[in-house]
C-alpha cells in the first residue's frame, strides 16, 4: 500500500516540467488546464477523488489542444499578469463585460478537450505525480468531479484502484 507521498512514479505520459492554470481551488487545485514541456501537450485536469487529509488526489485528464491552452493563456494575460509554474487566476474584473468575455473564451478553449484518456494520482498541489494510467471507454461513466456540491467526498473507488488508502495512518 503506497504511503510514501514524496515518491514519484516514473509516468508514461508526463514529464516534471509543467505549467498549471487552477480554475477551481481547495486546499490545491480541483480543476483547471496544464501544459506539460517535456511532452509538449496540454490537458484539462478534473480531481475525481482525494484521501481523508487531502494529501493525495486523483484526477481525470483529457487531452487539450495545445493552442487551447495559449488561448487560455492570452485572454487571461491581458487582464492579470501570468504566474509559472502555478496560476490561479483571480477572475476579479471591475467590469462584468470584460468578465463575461473572458469566461467565455476560456470556456470555449477548454470545450476542445477530447475524452478523459488518463487517470493521475497526485500530491496535494499536483507537482508530484505518485500513479497514473489510461481510461478504457467503459471506464468514464464512473468518474465524476469532485466539487462544492459533493462536498469534496468522491467515493468513486480511484483511490482504491491504486491501492491508496482513503484514511491514511498518521
Amino acid at each position: 500500500m503506497p504511503t510514501d507521498f514524496d515518491k514519484e512514479a516514473t509516468s508514461k505520459v508526463f514529464s516534471k516540467s509543467r505549467r498549471m492554470i487552477a480554475f477551481h481551488f481547495y486546499d490545491g487545485p480541483v480543476s483547471g488546464v496544464m501544459h506539460d514541456f517535456g511532452t509538449n501537450r496540454a490537458w484539462r485536469f478534473t480531481m475525481i477523488d482525494w484521501d481523508d487529509s487531502q494529501e493525495v488526489r486523483v484526477f481525470a485528464m483529457a487531452p487539450l489542444p495545445e493552442d487551447a491552452f495559449n488561448k487560455i493563456v492570452d485572454v487571461l494575460s491581458q487582464y492579470e499578469p501570468p504566474k509559472s509554474p502555478f496560476w490561479l487566476p483571480l477572475f476579479n474584473y471591475s467590469d462584468n463585460e470584460i468578465k463575461h468575455v473572458v469566461e467565455r473564451k476560456t470556456d470555449e478553449a477548454i470545450a476542445t478537450a477530447a475524452e478523459v484518456s488518463h487517470i493521475i494520482v497526485t500530491s496535494r498541489w499536483g507537482d508530484t505525480i505518485l500513479a497514473e494510467r489510461s481510461v478504457e471507454k467503459d471506464d468514464l461513466p464512473s468518474i465524476q468531479a469532485c466539487d462544492s456540491t459533493t462536498g469534496f467526498d468522491s467515493t468513486g473507488g480511484w483511490l482504491e484502484l491504486f491501492r491508496f488508502e482513503r484514511s491514511p495512518k498518521e
